[in-house]
């Protein structure tokens, strides 16, 4: 469990079984679930010579590229799955409740199918997790909270304009 997210234990500990899982299940070189700016969550890496951190914000501008191209071509659902491949790797990216993605990167000896289907089932477990997370996050920042930042920034804004017209 890594990145900027703060997850309760029981979320996080979930997360990682399905992640888990999701490995046993398709033998993956990496598996890294991401928020959609591209902060880590969770990873499965099976050499560490693989950067997560600078992978996960090129997946997040993967899939931002894709919504592009689908609002471009009038594709209105846009594009919930990419598959690229390579000479020697695969990349599924998959997106989860339009926050996340999930990202594996695996041998072109691997079944493609093998691969979609069970990251698949990871992403619709996922998308239970997240809503939980969701949920719980919301109840933390009530109105009152959001007021009181929102009104700290006005304030910060405020002075640094000024700042700025005075030089």
């Amino acid at each position: 469990m890594q990145g900027g997210m703060i997850l309760s234990s029981e979320l996080a500990m979930k997360i990682d079984k399905i992640i888990d899982h999701l490995r046993k299940k398709i033998n993956p070189r990496c598996i890294v679930l991401a928020d959609i700016s591209g902060r880590v969550i969770s990873t499965y890496v099976a050499k560490n010579n693989i950067d997560v951190t600078s992978l996960a914000a090129l997946f997040a501008s993967n899939i931002g590229a894709t919504g592009a191209i689908a609002e471009k071509i009038q594709e209105t659902s846009g594009f919930d799955t990419i598959m690229q491949e390579g000479k020697n790797f695969n990349v599924f990216l998959s997106k989860v409740k339009n926050s996340y993605i999930l990202a594996v990167v695996f041998s072109r000896s691997e079944q493609v199918g093998m691969v979609r289907l069970f990251t698949k089932k990871a992403c619709d477990n996922l998308v239970e997790i997240a809503s939980e997370y969701e949920k719980q996050n919301s109840q933390k920042l009530n109105g009152k909270t959001f007021q009181h930042f929102s009104g700290q920034l006005a304030e910060q804004l405020s002075s640094i304009l000024k700042d700025s017209d005075s030089a």
